[in-house]
């Protein structure tokens, strides 16, 4: 592990969340690129509670660039598999007494 090159992505990652804020123009590229520097940083420290901030933030604001068609159907995916597992749960419990 290099510490001074965690720090270096974790930069750079910062930086291009804040121009991607900061530019009303091509801003997904800046929050893009965050998130690829982010990565990196993850794979150098896996532990790194900043990096994983960072990698949240840049795709979080990606994601919300995106029309909800280009989502993920990943996404789309886990939410109904989690719907279904919360209706089965609530289906399986039994009913209050009164």
């Amino acid at each position: 592990m290099q510490p001074e090159m965690v720090i270096s992505y974790l930069r750079v990652a910062r930086v291009c969340l804040a121009l991607g804020d900061g530019v009303k123009e091509n801003s997904r590229a800046w929050y893009e690129q965050g998130e690829q520097a982010a990565l990196k940083a993850i794979s150098l420290q896996e532990s790194s509670a900043d990096a994983h901030f960072l990698l949240a933030a840049n795709r979080g604001n990606v994601v919300n660039l995106l029309p909800f068609w280009k989502v993920s159907p990943t996404i789309v995916a886990i939410l109904r598999n989690i719907s279904c597992a919360h209706w089965r749960w609530t289906l399986a419990m039994p009913a209050p007494t009164i």
